[in-house]
């Protein structure tokens, strides 16, 4: 194989025959060839890769954007929903405040009325007890008259001498009664 290699010519170009070849100086065929493969490449790749890949981004991006802004709606949406269930707790306690102030209320002046009808059936009750009083001491004193009237006329009839009948007596007793 090393008789192979040390066989091998190289092309002379300038001014020698055993020139060595210049790496530094590139082939002009060769960099022809590279330039059109590369741009090749690239409008290929441009028309076939690119446009997906810059759609398929632009998508993802503008999905992004979709949803950060749903996300922003939501948190929006969330936030009066929040601010209305507050309100509404607001509202409702101070309802049941109000409900539980107007009960203190109104057993305040249920007890009162029930207080006062209370007074006013025992005042009823205590003059309808002096009225029986009075009619009893009345009763007692009519009796009380009656019954001396009837042993003044029945003793003022002894000493008189004359014995009068019962209903005489009644009359004279009844008539002094008036009199007095």
């Amino acid at each position: 194989m090393n008789d192979k290699i040390e066989h091998l010519e190289v092309p002379v170009t300038g001014e020698g025959a055993h020139a060595k070849p210049d790496i530094l100086a590139p082939d002009v065929a060769m960099l022809i060839l590279t330039w059109a493969t590369f741009f090749t490449l690239l409008a290929v790749l441009q028309k076939f890769a690119w446009k997906p890949i810059l759609a398929a981004l632009q998508n993802r991006e503008d999905a992004i954007r979709t949803s950060l802004e749903q996300a922003d709606k939501i948190k929006t949406a969330f936030d009066d929903i929040q601010q209305s269930k507050d309100d509404v707790l607001a509202k409702a306690h101070r309802s049941a405040q109000d409900i539980v102030e107007q009960s203190r209320k109104r057993a305040q002046d249920l007890a009162r009325s029930i207080e006062e009808r209370a007074k006013a059936h025992a005042q009823e009750i205590v003059e309808a007890a002096h009225l029986q009083v009075e009619g009893e001491k009345e009763r007692a004193i009519a009796a009380v008259r009656r019954d001396s009237a009837q042993v003044a006329v029945g003793l003022a009839g002894k000493i008189m001498g004359e014995n009068m009948d019962n209903e005489k007596n009644q009359k004279i007793a009844e008539r002094y009664i008036k009199e007095i």
